[in-house]
């Protein structure tokens, strides 16, 4: 089975009725254009795709512990304990 045969939103197969759909340039998956929220009209404006989940592992990217509240440089969801085992 190819990578495009389903929608990485929703996992729903395509249907071979035509029916809009959109790569995301980072990860390489296929998505329904209405799990998304883009048109065609919308893809032709569009340069590069990012889907929702890639937009927002770069948006986290490089965000640093102290940016998160923690003074002591360990990320707030992780106690001094998990790091000593």
């Amino acid at each position: 089975m190819y990578k495009h045969a389903y929608c990485g939103s929703c996992g729903g197969a395509y249907q071979e009725d035509g029916e809009f759909r959109i790569m995301c340039e980072v990860c390489d998956l296929w998505y329904h254009g209405e799990c998304v929220s883009v048109t065609n009209s919308m893809a032709e404006k569009i340069g590069k795709y990012k889907c929702p989940s890639c937009t927002l592992k770069r948006t986290n990217r490089g965000k640093s512990c102290e940016a998160s509240g923690s003074k002591s440089g360990i990320p707030p969801n992780v106690s001094k304990h998990d790091l000593s085992s």
